[in-house]
């Protein structure tokens, strides 16, 4: 999801602009007044930016964790520069491969939300069972636990299309379309947790970094273990999906982002099919949990 969020190709900035318009209504249907909001935040400006435009003006507190030290530093400058004297924000450091979600977060919180963040720790299932567990004691009671990952069942349908059309496939396999280029490392056959992949998003302006291995995770498995661990799943749709049920509700704020205008509220074949790589997922803590 890097390379997409970072480019400054034409384009594929109105792609960024649906993923941040995606953040941006899951984040009005969620966060109320005076909400204590934790956010997992991978590339700051992203991140926070559809965040604390949508937040509502008395929302002052923010927690912020960052995978490392670098990024906690560039959050907390896009704040201020963006953001002036308007929130408080905590700045956290948290490479869950190492540290404990528990040693870093001290309260509890209304709502955690994660942009493109938990493909990191879908490497193992004892990860995701520690970070699942540390949100829950996080939340509060009824608290949401929200976010956008990557769309298994869609990389899983693009492999198995790919295996149709190709008697012998090698591995890497590298399945492309005009848009991106998806790079599965160890075959055609995924499991539940931690199966590794690279996705490339072309752009005429790329950036100097190379794509990162994400993890896949097969998302009933994920909703089992968030169930066993009291956030009951309330929706898990799909960025297509998303954008069917949402996007005559934020008409106004997509022609703002110019994505689409008074004449068309279409989007191209190309971007349509991008949006299938990712999905939307809410969960809310059982008020039974402690």
């Amino acid at each position: 999801m890097s390379h997409l969020l970072l480019t400054r190709d034409r384009s594929f900035g109105r792609l960024r602009n649906i993923l941040r318009w995606t953040s941006e209504s899951l984040t009005f249907q969620l966060v109320d007044d005076n909400s204590h909001v934790c956010l997992f935040c991978v590339y700051p400006a992203f991140c926070l930016g559809p965040l604390l435009y949508a937040f509502p003006d008395s929302v002052q507190l923010l927690t912020v964790v960052c995978w490392t030290r670098e990024d906690c530093q560039q959050a907390e400058q896009f704040v201020q520069q963006q953001y002036p004297n308007r929130f408080h924000c905590q700045y956290v450091h948290c490479n869950c491969e190492e540290t404990s979600l528990a040693s870093v977060l001290t309260e509890k919180y209304d709502i955690i939300l994660c942009w493109g963040w938990l493909e990191r720790l879908f490497s193992s299932l004892e990860l995701v069972k520690d970070f699942l567990t540390q949100v829950s004691l996080k939340l509060q009671p009824k608290g949401f636990f929200a976010g956008i990952t990557i769309n298994s069942s869609y990389i899983w349908t693009m492999a198995q299309k790919y295996l149709e059309r190709h008697a012998a496939a090698s591995y890497p396999m590298i399945i492309e379309n005009p848009l991106w280029t998806l790079i599965l490392l160890q075959g055609d056959v995924f499991s539940s947790i931690g199966t590794p992949l690279s996705i490339r998003y072309h752009s005429e302006m790329r950036t100097s970094r190379l794509p990162e291995t994400e993890y896949l995770v097969h998302a009933p498995t994920l909703f089992h273990y968030c169930d066993a661990f009291g956030l009951e799943w309330i929706d898990w749709l799909s960025g297509r999906d998303w954008w069917s049920a949402h996007k005559n509700i934020g008409f106004q704020r997509l022609m703002e982002m110019g994505v689409i205008t008074k004449d068309s509220r279409h989007l191209s074949k190309e971007e349509y099919e991008l949006l299938g790589i990712f999905a939307c997922f809410i969960t809310i803590k059982h008020s039974s949990s402690q």
